[in-house]
């Protein structure tokens, strides 16, 4: 393994970074803490995890990064994204649930 590589068991195993973090630990906070269309901010955004967790469940964000080549590295990741299908269901679902409730309620 080359150095500012991160272990394959992570899900980020191609990316150079020195510490990525598993894509779905941010999906699931941002599913958890925020509504579609609210504003996540990551101040340490590295190699965009959380930006793309933002996007993929219709999230804004902003993100801050000293490091231009990071920089680059995030925004390489966000133009080549296409949410997986399962998110979308989940948004699916959960706004069907929100009209269900307001109908109702």
């Amino acid at each position: 393994r080359r150095p500012g590589r991160s272990s394959p068991r992570n899900g980020s195993h191609s990316l150079p970074h020195p510490s990525p973090f598993p894509l779905d630990l941010p999906l699931r906070l941002i599913l958890l803490y925020t509504n579609i269309g609210d504003v996540v901010l990551d101040p340490f955004m590295g190699s965009g995890t959380t930006a793309l967790a933002a996007k993929m469940t219709q999230r804004q964000y902003i993100g801050y990064e000293i490091s231009s080549e990071y920089c680059a590295l995030a925004e390489e990741r966000l133009a080549a994204l296409e949410p997986p299908p399962v998110i979308e269901a989940r948004l699916a679902r959960k706004k069907a649930r929100k009209q269900k409730d307001a109908e109702t309620g």
